[in-house]
C-alpha cells in the first residue's frame, strides 16, 4: 500500500482497509498458531499497513 493513496482515500473507507486488514492480521496468527507458518515478511507488512492506516485516519480526525 502506498502512502499517497492512502492519503486519497475518505474516513470511512480507511476504516473499511483498518478492518480488512486487521481481519488479515487475525488470520495470519492464527495460521502461526496452528503450525502453519506463514512468511514472516507477510505479517510484518500487514502489522506495519495498520499502523499506517490508523496514523492517516488521525491526520484526517485531526483539526489543523
Amino acid at each position: 500500500m502506498k502512502v499517497t493513496e492512502l492519503r486519497e482515500k475518505n474516513i470511512n473507507e480507511l476504516r473499511t482497509l483498518l478492518l480488512e486488514q486487521s481481519k488479515q492480521q487475525f488470520k495470519l496468527r492464527m495460521e502461526k498458531g496452528m503450525g502453519e507458518a506463514p512468511k514472516s515478511s507477510t505479517i510484518q507488512t500487514v502489522r506495519r499497513n495498520i499502523a499506517l492506516i490508523n496514523t492517516i485516519i488521525t491526520e484526517k480526525e485531526r483539526p489543523v
